[in-house]
């Protein structure tokens, strides 16, 4: 029977608009039934569960139908005892609990004897999945050690789950990964580091955090037929649980390298005389994990407080080989006696007035655009002549260092206060700054790259008796990211330092008066272009928090769970799309009555003299001051009942409802 939460009604009753905001947990359940030798149930059994790692323990008693469960377990390896008076002790060892998982422990048969006797049976075996219908894979720690990972990233796991496709393997952590599962869309599936979200419900293909996999303890991807608190997006859940210490001190120290030394040099460079280029991948990480104490004073015993620290460092340098072709010095004055193709003809260039061929191959001055020529004047002179190797196709060759740099940051406290109450506070950050050439085909303006992403997790479970525990959990996300050039790289660009005098559409749209964008189609050969990032430079905050709650209480085989939840997601971002600087073409066409024959020519000769750009739609600057701010919130509650019977048949009803307010000045209502 399916029942629906009043609070669920009211969020649907108060909101206009319907969507899933939903907050899932990562903890873990386990049932059980005991009975005697002839089959009947044994009520009033103490049931003791240890954690392994830490020593954690919790007990309960089983119920009138000799039933048990425990809800809210951390993934990890338990021990498991069952205790009555007339009745040799019954342990369970190695029972191993994945994260979200319904372990059924089945029947433990007790034997009459005294409690000092004890049997014990080993859980070694796999467990197959009888309690859910859901589709999912589990991946441990151990697994992920030993499993090939180019560019360490928790993400490419998912490529091992049936019913995954259109996987994009990045060779660097942190990179934007998309995939397909079972058909949904690629912006339909949902990631979390230890229950916190890190994508975010209006743009869900970006993931705005990342963790070293050395510091992961599980990976557990759900692709269909999950439950009701996993419905945040309707397409994939990765979750992940991240690394906490143990009783023992464990550590962890590894130094991964790439280089050119270890490159043979390739054709190219050997023709053209070059060095091997720059290839240098560096990674080095370490890991430690424990308990914390003071020996004589506080946790002597080493079974209240623990941390894990990880930190992964990428510092990665490269180069960026450009080869385009550019002006010659007498092209930048508007004479193209000296301008052939690749098969050694001249181009003839043609006045568009007279349809005559320019006396010499050159244009008059007084028919230059001194902003054309400011255009052809941006660009870099030749600096390759050797048409034997180039074909012609290039005489400007560029070889930009460029250099990455991240650091993945991962902190997990976890306090046991005593039997019913336990906190565990976790943090990831991963920064990043690059320098790239830009945009454009050849280092036009060099643009570096600044980031920051930071999730954070506090979870607090309360166990109120045996058979009621509430979990409730408060989750951080940010990601800033920004871009910014060097000054005389900028300045270079600028329409005023150029030259450039032409008018422009919405002027106060381009608060960096750079440049125009400019195509030469037809130039033969590979001809360089004027670009830069979309609505440069490019700014973008997110931030999402989350507040949930769920209220467990079990009777005897009936596990009903309530939960509520509450997230905001706020973002603020320059627009991308078109060509907001203004965006000449200047490719030879015959329908163009300015046409000259000659791209170059056309520009000298100021063929194409207006700015199309910043004209209207998202980059109409009347809107800029708003544009990509947005704010969500939303709010779930849900009902979920599990049902075991002594037969091990199960059962699983829940509803949920959720309600949305959006507040997005980009689209006002």
């Amino acid at each position: 029977m399916s029942t629906v939460s009043p609070l669920a009604a009211l969020f649907l009753l108060l909101s206009p608009l319907a969507s899933v905001g939903f907050a899932q947990f990562i903890t873990s359940s386990m049932s059980g039934a005991v009975q005697d030798a002839s089959g009947a149930a044994i009520p009033e059994a103490a049931v003791t569960l240890t954690q392994v790692a830490t020593g954690r323990q919790r007990t309960t008693v089983t119920g009138s139908d000799g039933t048990f469960v425990y809800t809210a377990l951390e993934a990890g390896e338990y021990f498991l005892t069952v205790a009555k008076d007339g009745f040799a002790t019954a342990e369970r060892k190695s029972v191993v609990v994945e994260t979200g998982q319904r372990y059924p422990v089945g029947l433990i048969v007790l034997q009459v004897g005294a409690l000092s006797e004890v049997a014990s049976v080993s859980a070694k075996s796999a467990v197959v999945e009888t309690q859910s219908g859901e589709r999912s894979l589990s991946i441990s720690t151990s697994q992920i050690a030993h499993l090939s990972n180019m560019g360490r990233d928790f993400k490419t796991l998912v490529q091992l789950v049936p019913g995954i496709v259109n996987f994009s393997n990045p060779a660097q952590p942190g990179a934007r990964v998309s995939f397909n599962a079972l058909g949904m869309r690629n912006t339909t599936n949902n990631i979390t580091i230890d229950g916190t979200p890190i994508t975010s419900t209006d743009y869900p293909a970006e993931h705005f955090a990342n963790v070293s996999v050395d510091s992961i303890e599980e990976v557990k991807i759900l692709t269909s037929n999950y439950q009701a608190e996993y419905g945040r997006l309707s397409g994939a859940n990765v979750e992940v649980v991240t690394k906490s210490g143990t009783r023992d001190f464990h550590g962890l120290g590894s130094y991964f390298t790439r280089h050119e030394q270890f490159n043979a040099t390739n054709f190219f460079d050997n023709r053209e005389g070059r060095d091997k280029p720059r290839y240098r991948y560096n990674t080095w990480t370490y890991n430690l994990g424990g308990p914390i104490y003071i020996p004589g004073k506080f946790n002597t015993d080493k079974s209240k407080l623990f941390f894990f620290f990880s930190q992964e460092h990428w510092p990665r340098e490269g180069v960026d080989i450009d080869q385009v072709k550019v002006p010659t010095v007498l092209e930048r004055q508007g004479d193209f006696s000296q301008s052939f193709d690749l098969d050694g003809n001249l181009i003839t260039v043609t006045d568009p007035v007279t349809q005559e061929p320019y006396a010499g191959n050159r244009i008059p001055r007084s028919q230059l655009d001194s902003s054309g020529l400011a255009l052809l004047n941006a660009f870099p002179e030749p600096n390759f002549f050797d048409d034997n190797i180039s074909g012609g196709n290039y005489h400007f060759v560029s070889e930009f260092p460029t250099s990455n740099k991240s650091r993945y940051d991962a902190l997990k406290i976890d306090y046991n206060f005593n039997s019913n109450n336990f906190l565990t506070v976790s943090y990831t950050g991963a920064t990043g700054s690059s320098t790239g050439p830009g945009r454009a085909n050849w280092p036009q303006l060099p643009t570096n790259g600044d980031s920051l992403d930071q999730t954070s997790s506090v979870r607090y479970t309360r166990v109120l008796s045996p058979t009621v525990l509430n979990e409730f959990h408060v989750g951080w996300t940010r990601s800033n990211f920004d871009t910014t050039s060097p000054a005389d790289a900028l300045a270079r660009n600028q329409r005023d330092s150029a030259g450039f005098t032409a008018g422009s559409l919405f002027p106060e749209g381009k608060p960096l008066d750079l440049l125009p964008w400019a195509e030469f189609g037809g130039v033969p050969g590979t001809p360089a272009t004027l670009e830069y990032l979309d609505r440069y430079p490019f700014e973008s905050s997110f931030q999402t928090i989350l507040i949930s709650d769920r209220f467990s209480i079990v009777r005897g085989s009936h596990n009903l769970k309530f939960g509520v939840s509450f997230e905001r997601n706020s973002r603020e971002m320059g627009t991308q799309g078109g060509s907001p600087f203004g965006a000449f073409n200047f490719g030879t066409n015959a329908n163009n009555p300015l046409d000259t024959g000659y791209a170059y020519a056309n520009a000298a000769a100021g063929g194409c003299a207006a700015d199309s750009g910043a004209s209207g739609g998202r980059h109409d600057p009347r809107r800029v001051a708003h544009a990509g701010k947005s704010k969500r919130e939303s709010g779930d509650g849900r009902l979920h009942s599990d049902a075991r019977a002594r037969d091990e048949s199960p059962g699983s009803v829940g509803s949920a409802g959720a309600g949305l307010r959006r507040h997005d000045a980009d689209r006002p209502r």
